[in-house]
């Protein structure tokens, strides 16, 4: 008898720990992209948090300058959906007001292995003197180097797109990236933070974590300069302290373009002109 209840117990135990590894199998899952990704695309790991507070920013990959080891790049899960161009340097915001930009994650364009997976990226927006909503419609493709590399080099480059424009925009293309990217939280839970959380999940669930932001760069083109834009989850905006704090951290980065450009940034109009235009 005791044998038998010895086996019956080793036998649950031995169930519960199936189920208990089966469920952590799927709670990963879910943090990791749905699509089918070819095996050479590039492997961002997911964020584990620095030991501090400190906003980190990473210099152009454009530079020869390398990233801090604090710099973790957000996946395209996390980039997906839409956010609202708060601050930026570039001149053809300076007229517009709620810029927004929205992400779509598409399939590879072929089933080649090099491959990589796209976003559909739409950016709408409204003159300063009409209710109008105008829109850039492109794709950006993750930057590939477009051979074999070693796997450091493959990490480096996530966070980095390559953006086309659609229908007759086809003719103009654009390199833009990921510097820095954070959570703005409440202020008893620590004001903000870099790369917080568990990957996706610390840029998706706003209403739990707070307000999630980006900072991208663009690289200068045949018609626009060198230019940042700061995107933020909520179209209120962050902070101002936030906003001091990106504007410093982007301030001490080594590249001297990027701390040239933290001085120029200027906020964008935001109003209620899109609401009233889906009404």
């Amino acid at each position: 008898m005791r044998r038998s209840l010895r086996r019956e117990s080793t036998e649950r135990h031995h169930l519960a720990a199936t189920r208990h590894a089966r469920e952590s199998h799927l709670e990963m899952a879910e943090l990791l992209p749905t699509t089918n990704a070819p095996s050479q695309l590039p492997v961002c790991p997911l964020p584990e948090g620095t030991a501090d507070n400190t906003i980190s920013f990473r210099p152009p990959t454009t530079t020869s300058l390398p990233p801090p080891s604090t710099f973790i790049p957000p996946t395209l899960r996390a980039l997906e959906g839409t956010w609202h161009v708060t601050h930026s340097t570039l001149p053809m915001w300076k007229e517009k007001r709620n810029v927004r930009i929205s992400y779509t994650i598409l399939p590879p364009s072929n089933t080649s292995a090099s491959e990589l997976r796209r976003l559909d990226d739409l950016v709408s927006y409204q003159t300063s003197t009409s209710e109008n909503v105008k829109t850039i419609h492109g794709i950006s493709k993750p930057s590939s180097n477009g051979g074999q590399s070693s796997e450091r080099e493959e990490e480096a480059r996530c966070g980095e797109f390559d953006w086309r424009g659609k229908g007759w925009l086809a003719i103009a293309s654009s390199h833009w990236e990921i510097l820095g990217w954070g959570t703005e939280r409440e202020p008893e839970a620590q004001s903000s933070q870099i790369g917080r959380g568990r990957g996706d999940a610390s840029m998706r669930d706003e209403a739990e974590r707070g307000i999630s932001w980006v900072v991208t760069y663009f690289a200068k083109t045949l018609f626009t300069p060198a230019g940042i834009d700061i995107y933020s989850r909520d179209a209120k905006g962050l902070s101002g302290e936030t906003v001091d704090g990106i504007k410093r951290g982007l301030a001490a980065v080594e590249d001297e373009g990027v701390r040239k450009l933290a001085g120029q940034l200027f906020e964008i109009k935001r109003d209620n002109g899109r609401e009233r235009n889906d009404e």
